[in-house]
């Protein structure tokens, strides 16, 4: 399947979502009171869009049970545990007491404990049934962060429980069993993918979303199963939509049949719904006239991360006829959208620099310094041809576009903040330090926590 460029997300001159990272068992799902431990869980590739992206739904989430204020003793608790995470530092004594706390009454020190167990891996295997059970926990977070654990272990040790949990009674531990064998073990995947196929039917709120996550970890299924999840997309008063269409997402061109609903999707009263919808595009990789068609239609989405979503679908699907015809738009913002897109396109050609000398000259200083500061980005190779564009920049009569064009000349890093002495406007462009990754984000990615209670959490992420 194609993967949507990070680069088109992370140049941008305002805070975007072009695109969006579903959410895998990579990451252990965050609680917001909670502070973040040092060590961030490796993450695998991407998928979805750039940089990904979690799938957000904007349909309403199951009501999590109202949980009372902790105590200084479960406060003291949680920061312990945390402590033990952080350290990763394993001994059967601290195992033991992770395991008890696995069973505590307080939802955050159950979801610290199997986080922090999943970081002392493999040494740790004597928690694994321990973890195994903990997949049938009443609150999703504490299932998810269960599952990340069991990950991080070799088959050889989980392969078992794992099997007993996913052909149990309980539909839960099923569903995140199948997650962790479906990432553990691929050649499971077969029969694996027939047991949630059949628990998909039975389950409902946070179980039936982690059903649809399970399901978006096999890399090659059924007409049938994708005939089922194509059904839920479309199903009247569904909600789940947000996790069926980046389910469909990941399946690449295999989940085509869904092309034409996930259009009609670009036109969601909901925002977030429309970036998905952009993105789950990027992902399937249809080219057809009819994508491109409505993709180049959501450039001028009234809500700007809407339009980036679009434009970063159409940088992932190489279609830099439509990008460059955006470039020349009435509007500044369609404008800087596109342009940033276009640096994007996955082949870099001597075209895609052709544009961009061509919008040095735009008559939008908004425009010119993004291109200045895209142009330094990491993902975007240092050639003669970006050397001469940058060059013309650096003349600007702007000194807000020339200062940034000279910051990128000479490799700097860090934010550099100007003012435009025409209007009086100032920017800050985020200027992407030295040996950063190519379509990594300047800033420096939040570190991982342990879960929690999902305050507020967005519905469609477990």
């Amino acid at each position: 399947m194609r993967k949507a460029p990070a680069i088109v997300v992370a140049l941008v001159l305002t805070a975007a979502a072009g695109a969006l990272v579903y959410d895998t068992l990579s990451t252990p799902k965050a609680s917001a009171p909670t502070p973040a431990p040092a060590a961030t869980p490796k993450t695998e590739a991407a998928a979805a869009k750039p940089a990904a992206r979690p799938a957000v739904k904007p349909e309403a989430q199951p009501k999590l049970p109202a949980v009372a204020a902790p105590t200084d003793a479960v406060t003291a608790m949680r920061k312990k545990i945390e402590a033990y995470g952080k350290a990763a530092t394993h001994s059967a004594a601290i195992e033991a007491e992770l395991v008890q706390a696995l069973k505590h009454a307080d939802q955050d020190v159950r979801g610290h404990s199997a986080w922090a167990l999943g970081r002392m891996a493999p040494k740790s295997a004597g928690a694994v049934p321990a973890l195994v059970g903990a997949l049938g926990d009443a609150v999703w977070s504490v299932q998810h962060n269960a599952s990340w654990a069991l990950v991080r272990f070799p088959i050889e040790q989980t392969r078992a429980p794992l099997t007993t949990a996913l052909n149990g009674r309980h539909l839960g531990a099923s569903v995140y069993a199948a997650r962790a064998l479906l990432k553990l073990d691929p050649a499971s995947a077969s029969a694996t993918e027939q047991i949630i196929v059949k628990r998909f039917a039975a389950t409902r709120g946070t179980d039936r979303v982690a059903a649809l996550k399970a399901l978006a970890e096999l890399r090659d299924p059924q007409p049938t199963t994708v005939a089922l999840v194509h059904k839920e997309l479309v199903r009247p008063g569904s909600t789940y939509t947000g996790d069926a269409v980046t389910t469909l997402s990941r399946w690449g061109s295999r989940a085509a049949v869904a092309v034409p609903d996930v259009i009609a999707l670009l036109s969601h009263k909901n925002k977030t719904m429309r970036i998905i919808a952009a993105s789950a595009l990027a992902g399937i990789g249809v080219a057809k006239p009819e994508v491109v068609s409505a993709l180049v239609k959501s450039l001028s989405d009234p809500k700007e991360k809407a339009g980036i979503a679009a434009a970063d679908a159409l940088s992932s699907l190489e279609q830099l006829d439509a990008l460059e015809t955006a470039t020349k738009s009435e509007s500044t913002n369609i404008r800087r959208t596109a342009m940033t897109a276009v640096l994007g396109v996955p082949k870099p050609s001597e075209r895609r620099m052709q544009i961009a000398l061509a919008m040095a000259k735009d008559p939008a200083w908004e425009v010119r310094i993004q291109l200045a500061a895209s142009l330094g980005h990491p993902g975007v190779p240092r050639t003669p041809a970006t050397t001469k564009v940058l060059n013309l920049l650096a003349k600007d009569k702007n000194t807000a576009v020339s200062d940034q064009a000279k910051a990128v000349l000479k490799g700097r890093s860090g934010p550099v903040v100007m003012g435009d002495v025409a209007t009086g406007q100032a920017a800050a462009i985020e200027v992407p330090k030295a040996g950063a990754k190519a379509g990594a984000k300047a800033v420096a990615p939040p570190a991982a926590q342990p879960a929690a209670r999902p305050a507020a959490q967005p519905a469609g992420t477990p």
